[in-house]
């Protein structure tokens, strides 16, 4: 069974990249790798559309499309090298 994050921790994870969460998400077994929910993904992408992004900002991501409409973000896609 997968380990689903809810928005708070994932949240924290993208903010603050703590080593001992991802200590711990490394540690857990193939089966039990953690997840999203649609609703955790659909929060926070609605989190970062109400983000101003800092001025010389790129958003790196392997999924432009699902940012492509929000206005003035910078992105780029490293997995197409």
């Amino acid at each position: 069974m997968k380990s689903p994050l809810d928005t708070n921790i994932s949240s924290h994870l993208m903010k603050r990249a703590p080593l001992s969460v991802a200590q711990r998400i490394d540690a857990l077994p193939d089966d039990k790798h953690p997840c999203l929910s649609f609703r955790t993904w659909a929060e926070l992408l609605k989190g970062a559309a109400r983000q101003r992004p800092a001025e010389d900002t790129t958003l790196i991501s392997n999924n432009l499309q699902g940012f492509e409409r929000i206005a003035g973000l910078r992105l780029a896609n490293w997995a197409d090298a």
